[in-house]
């Protein structure tokens, strides 16, 4: 750890009103004494107050809040609209020359069971019953290639310079181009459906389960209650009128949530759309425009790859720094309430209350350290 992570004072008292507070500016630290909003409030009286510690608990809460989701940076969401609007084409296009979609696993799984009962009484045949299986099947293996590609040590993060994200890609146009060629036999539906689940694992895995891009039942499950969510906070704070911090942190958290999903709900709906008018104008060679922007994607990823990566870097230097910083102030902040709290037992005021928000902070920074012991190593 870098010597800018020194060790907390052990002890404070009720005097003591300044902390010190540190931020990254231009990838440099600056610190700087700043009042600290519950030692400053408590300094003024002998006696303690129990509840001076809301402060904290206010700020937890809105941290926890904010922690709950991080909307993915704006390249990554445009991609993301981007092949979600290769995916209702390549859908649309199935459907109309190839006599079936192939990206929702859902509606498929549905007919097995639908031809299952209908062969049960001899009004299906076992092709009927095969033919959804056989999708199933083949969007799992789309989506176990991508797994293949990935290696044993991928991350839900997105890994700028790894060179599967441009792989998977040029991958997924190769098998439209396949699906195109091969429009006049029945394999052609099982080959869309391939490429569908290698573009659907590789944007789950490395863009994280946020970012479906082959179906829109995810998204439309969690638009619907992230809508309530937002009815909930609008209701309960009669019309953002009476909000706390705490609601105004899990409504910017709900709001970006619901622009990511409408985005890249967005972009599957105007990709069926012009799938559907592509059909009509170019029938089965329709394939070739999905096929066209997912190979421009790899490309142009794998061209770029070294510059990105170097930028990327750059990037998470900065980014690594401000998060150990904050890990530091967040550790300092937990030792600074436990000196007061424990101060306060000693004067033998604040009563029962005190005594249990002591244990709770020290449960809360002995979890911390176990679990992240090297972020507070000196």
């Amino acid at each position: 750890m870098s010597t800018c992570m020194q060790s907390p004072p052990a002890l404070i008292t009720s005097q003591a009103t300044e902390v010190q507070a540190s931020s990254v500016v231009n990838g440099q630290i600056v610190s700087e004494r700043v009042p600290h909003p519950v030692l400053l409030q408590n300094s003024k009286s002998s006696r303690t107050d129990p509840t001076a510690t809301n402060g904290y608990h206010l700020q937890s809460q809105q941290l926890v809040a904010r922690a709950t989701f991080s909307r993915p940076n704006i390249g990554i969401l445009a991609i993301g609209a981007v092949l979600c609007m290769c995916s209702g084409m390549v859908n649309v296009i199935s459907f109309l020359e190839l006599g079936s979609f192939v990206s929702h696993v859902s509606g498929t799984t549905s007919k097995v069971g639908i031809n299952l009962k209908a062969a049960s009484i001899g009004d299906a045949g076992a092709e009927d019953v095969q033919r959804p299986v056989l999708l199933i099947l083949s969007f799992i293996s789309g989506s176990c290639f991508c797994g293949l590609l990935a290696g044993r040590n991928y991350t839900n993060d997105v890994l700028i310079g790894k060179s599967v994200y441009g792989t998977a890609c040029i991958g997924n146009s190769v098998l439209i181009i396949l699906a195109m060629l091969t429009a006049e036999y029945e394999c052609a539906m099982y080959i869309s459906a391939l490429a569908c689940g290698l573009q659907n694992g590789m944007c789950t895995m490395h863009f994280g389960s946020i970012v479906r891009t082959t179906h829109v039942t995810g998204l439309a499950t969690d638009l619907g209650t992230n809508l309530g969510r937002l009815i909930s906070i609008l209701t309960h704070t009669r019309l953002l009128r009476a909000c706390s911090a705490t609601d105004w942190a899990e409504w910017g958290v709900v709001t970006k949530k619901l622009q990511v999903y409408l985005l890249l709900g967005f972009g599957f709906a105007l990709g069926s759309f012009s799938g559907a008018w592509l059909v009509n104008w170019l029938q089965v060679r329709a394939f070739i425009v999905p096929a066209a922007i997912s190979a421009l994607i790899g490309c142009t990823y794998l061209s770029l790859k070294e510059p990105l990566k170097r930028r990327m870097a750059r990037s998470l230097s900065v980014e690594s720094l401000q998060v150990q910083h904050h890990s530091v102030e967040m550790h300092r902040s937990l030792q600074q309430t436990i000196a007061f709290l424990k101060e306060a037992e000693l004067r033998g005021t604040g009563g029962a209350e005190v005594q249990s928000l002591s244990k709770m902070f020290q449960h809360i920074e002995a979890t911390v350290l176990r679990r992240y012991p090297h972020e507070f190593q000196n």
